[in-house]
């Protein structure tokens, strides 16, 4: 479960995943379950963080590359 990340702080997150994958134009930040040295294939596994307005982790998914 993702939950107990909602209410942590942008920097915790970064400690503990590294700089992330992407940055949206909303501020949230996508992690990819690739080889960085690679393209993103087709349905890989994404995690996606979204803060609020403090900074905080507000809500988080694991979706598929290019849904």
């Amino acid at each position: 479960s993702y939950g107990s990340l909602v209410g942590a702080s942008r920097e915790r997150i970064q400690r503990s995943l590294g700089t992330p994958d992407r940055h949206a134009e909303d501020g949230g930040w996508s992690y990819f379950f690739a080889s960085k040295y690679a393209e993103v294939p087709e349905g890989a596994p994404v995690l996606v963080i979204h803060f609020g307005s403090e900074d905080l982790v507000e809500s988080i998914a694991c979706q598929r590359s290019g849904a």
